[in-house]
């Protein structure tokens, strides 16, 4: 008797958690660069992020040196 009370609380006590995690495993947003061509582009020597987050170099080369916070646009040779 006392097992089939054990397994009862134990099959209830699953299909509550497993609703629970259900509910608050909500998908996280994050934000992506675009791969899609940006109308306005960085003019050279402006700061700029190597992953496109602050949109693309007009040349597109953004050099950033380790420990620095930000990179800057490189003139195309």
């Amino acid at each position: 008797m006392k097992l089939f009370i054990l397994a009862t609380l134990f099959l209830a006590g699953s299909a509550v958690a497993g609703d629970c995690t259900r509910a608050s495993s909500t998908p996280v947003r994050r934000h992506l660069p675009s791969t899609s061509p940006s109308p306005i582009s960085i003019p050279d020597k402006k700061p700029c992020q190597p992953d496109g987050s602050m949109d693309n170099c007009a040349s597109k080369t953004c050099i950033r040196l380790p420990g620095e916070p930000q990179g800057t646009c490189k003139p195309s040779k």
